[in-house]
């Protein structure tokens, strides 16, 4: 998919993809923005199995054309019933940061979301003093619909920045592609379903 003169190819994530993950959730950066993913050997042989197994969790390796590996989207707490799920986005390779391959990989996601799976409502949290990232949101057709205030946990503690939640429903994505204002999935995309 191209954005911005970038193209992003999503595909499974795969065992071989692991070692990239592991060492992206090392990076001091990406653990101030995200938070540490694993803290354990056993949380990542636990989160793997639950990619695998499909159930309420998809998770998607984000790949540029040449077949490097860059990130991970994920679209997790799956509510089939609801058509509701969390989506979170990782450019793991710094060297990719600020290119616009964050929101070529969210506007890849969106179709098969709202497509493919059938999701109604795709809801994501952020940090307010992220502002790179809200912009990339924003530009996907997210909308902010709350914030948390999340203050100092103890007194010796700095205050935390706020919490921001941004939404997008499937209605309102349509509405953006019929009016050709983003959000639309281009040729040469490539995205798999899980498990096959």
């Amino acid at each position: 998919m191209e954005s911005n003169g970038t193209r992003v190819v999503l595909r499974p994530l795969d065992r071989s993809d692991l070692q990239a993950v592991v060492r992206w959730d090392e990076d001091g950066e990406i653990i101030r923005w995200m938070g540490k993913k694993f803290p354990t050997r056993w949380s990542l042989v636990d989160w793997f199995r639950r990619v695998r197994a499909g159930l309420n969790h998809r998770a998607l390796a984000i790949e540029t054309p040449d077949g490097s590996l860059i990130g991970t989207v994920e679209l997790h707490h799956i509510a089939w019933r609801q058509g509701l799920a969390e989506l979170t986005v990782c450019i793991g390779e710094r060297v990719y940061w600020g290119k616009g391959y964050g929101t070529a990989a969210v506007q890849a996601v969106l179709p098969y979301a709202f497509g493919r799976l059938g999701l109604r409502h795709l809801y994501l949290r952020v940090y307010a003093d992220n502002a790179r990232a809200i912009r990339c949101y924003e530009k996907c057709g997210f909308r902010k619909t709350a914030v948390l205030r999340l203050g100092r946990r103890r007194p010796a503690q700095a205050a935390q920045p706020d919490l921001i939640l941004m939404s997008l429903n499937r209605d309102a994505y349509r509405a953006r592609l019929e009016a050709g204002t983003g959000g639309r999935a281009r040729s040469g995309e490539a995205v798999l379903e899980q498990g096959g």
